[in-house]
């Protein structure tokens, strides 16, 4: 009797008779050579994937999964959210430029000239005076960043730095020249708003270590003076937090905590600003 031994052999060259080779052998292995061709991809790219840590077969199996998920039933409705979310931060971006301190305050300062007069500002040159003061002079600090090299090269927390100290600036300016040029209150209370909470922000910031967003600060503030000022039709415009605070959470820049306590910095010292000019500079 004849006998032979059978060897598998897995890199694909199908099988291979030891011993006596007979016809039936031979048979045996013309018809397995096909098989094991066809499955040797498969074979690969299943044990690569767990174990190449990233080789080229893992490569290949990821993208053919990639394929099979496009396939899958509401993968071009995933596709389209994430176009969604992108155009969300896009316009939760553009939210933030319109409403930023500055915006908000020359919409303040022309608000309340439109609709005082000369009980807010005594002459128009006084309305200028609070334009450049409050919303000229603190964006400065950006151009005069971009055009020295020196400043340009320490990047954005140091054009954040100036903004802050140029703000401060502009806030004592207008206070002086509300006290020394015969300022209205309004003109005062106005000023004064801004440098506490200015203050408040950075006792918040430096001596608790708490974040407050000025954004949210400098959105709230405006609306609060005018409702105070212009009648309480003007506390719709507290409505603008929402999107504020949504825009800001979106963004990462600011937990809600911190948003809330920018929006009531302002207010707080809305109040304490028109206490001082009432109880301690009544004349004015």
């Amino acid at each position: 009797m004849r006998s032979f031994v059978v060897k598998k052999d897995v890199s694909g060259e199908g099988f291979a008779a030891m011993g006596f080779r007979s016809s039936r052998v031979l048979r045996l292995r013309r018809m397995a050579l096909p098989a094991a061709a066809a499955l040797q991809p498969l074979v690969l790219d299943d044990t690569a994937a767990p174990f190449a840590g990233g080789g080229d077969h893992n490569k290949k199996g990821e993208n053919k999964m990639e394929r099979m998920t496009m396939m899958l039933p509401g993968a071009e409705d995933r596709a389209g959210e994430s176009t969604c979310q992108k155009a969300r931060r896009s316009g939760a971006k553009l939210l933030r430029i319109l409403t930023v301190p500055p915006i908000l305050a020359l919409f303040l300062v022309t608000a309340l000239y439109i609709g005082m007069g000369k009980a807010a500002f005594r002459a128009p040159i006084r309305y200028f005076e609070a334009v450049f003061t409050l919303c000229v002079l603190p964006v400065l600090a950006y151009p005069l960043c971009a055009a020295v090299p020196s400043l340009k090269a320490r990047g954005r927390k140091t054009e954040r730095s100036l903004a802050i100290v140029f703000s401060l600036l502009g806030y004592i300016m207008g206070t002086l020249f509300a006290l020394l040029g015969g300022g209205t209150q309004l003109e005062l209370e106005l000023y004064l708003t801004y440098i506490i909470s200015g203050a408040l922000m950075g006792l918040f910031s430096f001596a608790f270590k708490f974040r407050s967003s000025g954004h949210a600060c400098g959105v709230s503030g405006p609306f609060a003076m005018l409702s105070y000022k212009l009648g309480a039709a003007w506390l719709i415009g507290f409505l603008l937090l929402i999107p504020v605070f949504s825009s800001s959470i979106r963004l990462g820049r600011h937990r809600l905590s911190e948003l809330i306590s920018g929006a009531a910095i302002s207010v707080a010292a809305l109040f304490v600003a028109v206490l001082i000019v009432k109880s301690i500079m009544p004349a004015v």
